[in-house]
């Protein structure tokens, strides 16, 4: 939960900085066929609610300066903003690169959520075959198979990334 938690708080942060990245990595995303990010992808109600009005502003007024953002939040979610800001990892990198390396943070945690929940129901799953409730371990199962699908598209997204930068390199 922490390497989560920390890989959140540091995409958060690089957009609070430079959010016009926001897009890149959507953009991104999509194209190695990977759900955008949304407020869903955040554990933080308050990152949720940051992250949600980030993209909201960065679609209506797409050059907006970090003093208009600041402006417009309300004083808790600049305090968690601020706090973001001033947690956040340095970066010199281009914006390419950036923008590459906030693309895999986001498969890193959303695949570490994954691998928790997929624990999880493989405990479920153990439980209810010994309670033989076979209805219940159907549902569980399936949720597993999901779980499994859902990781191995994240796999291939982030061999597809890797070859990409390999390619850009070269």
């Amino acid at each position: 939960a922490n390497r989560v938690a920390r890989l959140e708080a540091n995409y958060l942060s690089q957009c609070l900085q430079h959010p016009h990245v926001i897009s890149q990595v959507n953009q991104k995303l999509a194209a190695i066929s990977q759900p955008i990010v949304t407020a869903d992808d955040f554990s933080h109600t308050e990152d949720r609610q940051i992250v949600a009005y980030l993209w909201q502003t960065v679609q209506t007024t797409p050059v907006a300066s970090i003093d208009e953002l600041w402006d417009s939040l309300d004083d808790w979610l600049r305090d968690r903003a601020q706090t973001l800001l001033t947690s956040a990892e340095n970066t010199n990198d281009d914006l390419t690169r950036l923008t590459d390396t906030l693309t895999r943070s986001v498969l890193d945690w959303r695949q570490e959520k994954l691998k928790r929940l997929g624990a999880d129901v493989k405990r479920l799953c153990e439980e209810t075959a010994s309670q033989g409730d076979a209805v219940l371990l159907l549902t569980y199962t399936h949720q597993r198979n999901t779980l499994i699908q859902q990781e191995r598209s994240i796999d291939r997204a982030r061999h597809a990334i890797s070859a990409d930068s390999r390619r850009k390199t070269e």
